[in-house]
């Protein structure tokens, strides 16, 4: 594995760790503030979980994996009434959207469960 290849995913993973952290808890955020698109930052976890670099630290790039389903594209109805229109259009576009978190949810749940187990299999025949 190049050492660069290396630095640069945790350059991402840095940046997503900024992104996570100015985001308020359990609340959608538009896709667009993140520091790189969702597929930059997936392979850039599962490139650092994989060479091992930070074995430590697996759980906490698990969940940042996970946690890229609270980032969606997002429509907001600014300027399409007053404040109170679109803090209710908000408020039910995002009660939409839940669906299709939970569905990104499982799926992130599910790749990262799969690949972390191949990783610890590959890690005990050798």
């Amino acid at each position: 594995m190049e050492d660069q290849q290396i630095k640069k995913a945790l350059k991402v993973i840095r940046k997503y760790s900024k992104a996570i952290k100015k985001k308020p808890a359990f609340e959608l955020a538009q896709e667009w503030k993140l520091p790189y698109d969702k597929h930059t930052i997936k392979d850039s976890i599962k490139l650092i979980i994989k060479c091992r670099k930070v074995p430590e630290m697996d759980d906490f790039l698990k969940s940042g994996y996970i946690m890229l389903s609270e980032w969606q594209d997002i429509f907001t109805p600014i300027g399409f009434g007053d404040s109170n229109t679109v803090r209710a259009a908000m408020s039910i576009i995002e009660k939409g959207m839940q669906s299709r978190v939970n569905s990104e949810r499982e799926k992130l749940y599910q790749e990262i469960t799969d690949f972390v187990n191949e990783v610890n299999k590959g890690c005990r025949e050798k």
